[in-house]
């Protein structure tokens, strides 16, 4: 499995003597982080089970999982790509930029490349949407339901906006 934090590194630690603009970039940063890795899990994991457990019945399902699967990859890159070019002061150190213009920037930089997320997302979603559920036999395991909790993790990250909302209420 792939995992989100293909550089090997933690995330930033919170630091409580951060400019509220600063303690706002790192819990978007480490919040979409979360929800992006819970959404590839997910779906790679039902990805697994559906092609251990595959007949001809569900292979519809299994091209869209395997389709979220590949824009959620994008998505994680592009992510990636973010936090190198806005997020850390410096790929060498990786630590969070702290200076109110570079935190301005990276947040204006989230905020265009969540935008342009929630367009994957809603294609996505409708990917989801649009392809018959296979019988729970082909889903379920001892802890669940993968296909519910996969649909789940989408929905968590297609709803990353109220985060954000909510976040800047307080």
């Amino acid at each position: 499995m792939m995992d989100v934090n293909q550089d090997n590194t933690l995330c930033t630690q919170w630091d409580p003597s951060m400019s509220e603009d600063a303690q706002l970039l790192w819990r978007i940063n480490n919040e979409y982080r979360l929800r992006l890795t819970r959404a590839q899990n997910s779906i790679e994991l039902l990805l697994q089970l559906l092609l251990t457990r595959a007949d001809a019945s569900v292979q519809d399902a299994v091209d869209v999982v395997y389709s979220t699967q590949q824009h959620l990859v994008t998505l994680i890159q592009e992510h990636r790509e973010w936090r190198y070019r806005f997020f850390y002061a410096s790929s060498a150190e990786r630590r969070m930029v702290q200076e109110d213009r570079d935190v301005y920037r990276a947040l204006a930089g989230f905020s265009r490349m969540q935008a342009a997320h929630q367009r994957a997302l809603s294609d996505i979603w409708h990917l989801f949407g649009g392809v018959h559920r296979p019988a729970s036999f082909f889903t379920t395991v001892a802890n669940g339901d993968l296909w519910d909790v996969a649909h789940q993790a989408i929905a968590d990250l297609s709803e990353f906006e109220g985060f954000v909302q909510t976040v800047n209420q307080q």
